[in-house]
């Protein structure tokens, strides 16, 4: 068989207008948009061409001719956009603040853009330390001879092949310590083929949890390889042989040392190393104050909280209201949702039901609306969003564009936005929070009208969970976490 011919590279020099959603910089060569990673806007760049379309190409920065005023020197050395370079981060050469500008910049223009619809007011963004904040991640293993042995990190840039990490400036600095030492473990043992990763979890209080994904069953010498490695580094050690609900703690006392403290509230919820929780506790802890401070709860107020998860949102507004409904579609998140609000004292205040939300209907909301005491003069929305498209798609459903089942206008006006960005030196600000107002009685297209109905399921597949705060005569409604989707307006 004749070998693959070898492509000659090609490099080409634009001048670089803007970032796009993901990062890159966005310039043009002979008439077509180019996205070249590594690019800021200002600069004069060559860039690699790595993909050719008919009406874009992507690119990667070969040579920065002009450099941005806002270019900075990254601090990890394997930052970087070629192969070979960390895929952990996307944006250490644009200045930390700078970040949060442009992240909340594109997603008022994709709000307008696709959306069509603008804040009336902007609160100021809120956002974190910009290094070693990421309280979980997952870390890939390899054993590769070539390399010399054990690699545990990230994955390289657009590669399946790990890079070769000896720490990380983004992981808090205790697990970033621990790379090392990680990778001397693994090569000792007698599994290191059938361990392809190691979840890294860490407790608002500091404690740390490190979950072995083990394809085989270890044998008594790599129990006590792995039990010292715990009690040297301070790490609580789990094994998960299947899914992640097999994940386990080797010592069952420490099946609840990890917890998401939100003090405001006196709420501590539990959690495993493999749960869903944000990245970092403390932007977490503002997150939750500040919705449930935008919603202006009240002590007589009722409260429907969709995906919940374990009760992240559910557990504090149930402090602050009259009743708090759990809504969640895994069976087992909802019994320790349940066996949460049990531990803080919330039980009589809460209660969570099981159920697919992607099939949720009208029969649905009306038995929601009937446990809840009805509904009447519908007034705000708050959501939290994961990605700016998802965000201007979903409002451009929910207020009519672009989709033949959307309602004639159930949403008009955003009046205010607020941002969290939990991924520093990412592409992506993770969670927007938006207030928007809902008219009370909504009219389909079949001119059948439906009372506070949000079928929300039924409109979109862009599913953002939704949180529903009913009182007797008034409907406030936040979003509480976003569902991967994708919708075309």
């Amino acid at each position: 068989m004749a070998r693959r011919k070898e492509k000659t590279p090609e490099y080409f020099t634009v001048e670089v207008e803007r970032l796009d959603q993901e990062g890159r910089g966005v310039g043009h060569h002979d008439g077509k948009v180019v996205f070249i990673e590594g690019a800021l806007p200002g600069e004069l760049v060559t860039y690699e061409r790595i993909r050719n379309k008919t009406s874009f190409e992507i690119g990667r920065v070969a040579q920065v001719h002009r450099e941005s005023v806002q270019r900075v020197e990254p601090r990890c050395p394997k930052f970087g956009h070629g192969p070979g370079n960390c895929g952990g981060c996307a944006m250490q050469h644009l200045e930390p603040r700078a970040q949060v500008a442009y992240k909340e910049r594109t997603l008022i223009d994709t709000l307008w853009h696709i959306g069509r619809v603008r804040p009336e007011q902007i609160i100021t963004p809120i956002y974190g330390p910009f290094w070693n904040y990421r309280h979980r991640a997952r870390l890939t293993v390899r054993d590769v001879a070539k390399k010399g042995g054990v690699l545990v990190g990230f994955h390289e840039k657009s590669s399946s092949y790990v890079a070769e990490m000896t720490g990380c400036h983004i992981l808090t600095k205790n697990v970033s310590d621990m790379i090392m030492p990680m990778r001397e473990l693994v090569s000792k043992l007698s599994i290191r083929q059938r361990m392809p990763q190691i979840e890294v979890a860490v407790g608002g209080n500091g404690r740390t949890a490190l979950v072995f994904r083990t394809l085989e069953e270890p044998t008594d010498g790599d129990m006590a390889l792995l039990n010292a490695f715990g009690a040297e580094h301070k790490a609580d050690i789990w094994l998960q042989p299947k899914g992640p609900d097999s994940a386990h703690p080797v010592d069952p006392a420490n099946i609840n040392a990890l917890g998401l403290q939100l003090p405001e509230f006196g709420v501590r919820i539990n959690f495993k190393p493999t749960d869903f929780t944000q990245v970092n506790h403390e932007l977490n802890e503002t997150m939750v104050s500040r919705a449930v401070r935008l919603l202006g709860v009240e002590p007589e107020h009722k409260v429907a909280d969709f995906f919940c998860g374990l009760g992240n949102f559910t557990l504090p507004l149930a402090t602050c209201a009259s009743h708090v409904t759990g809504i969640e579609g895994s069976d087992a998140l909802v019994a320790r949702a349940r066996q949460g609000a049990a531990d803080n004292g919330l039980a009589e205040k809460t209660d969570f039901v099981a159920r697919n939300l992607f099939t949720w209907c009208d029969q649905d909301w009306e038995a929601l609306w009937k446990k809840m005491g009805g509904i009447d003069d519908g007034k705000r929305l708050l959501c939290r969003l994961n990605a700016a498209f998802v965000a201007a798609v979903d409002f451009a459903l929910l207020v009519g564009i672009g989709h033949p089942d959307a309602p004639v206008r159930r949403f008009h006006d955003v009046e205010r936005r607020s941002f969290f960005f939990f991924f520093e030196l990412c592409s992506k600000g993770q969670h927007v929070g938006v207030h928007v107002r809902l008219d009370p009685v909504i009219r389909l297209d079949d001119g059948n009208p439906r009372a506070g109905c949000l079928s929300y399921a039924a409109v979109t597949s862009c599913a953002v969970a939704l949180i529903l705060l009913i009182d007797n005569f008034d409907t406030r409604i936040i979003a509480g976490k976003a569902v991967d989707g994708r919708q075309r307006v």
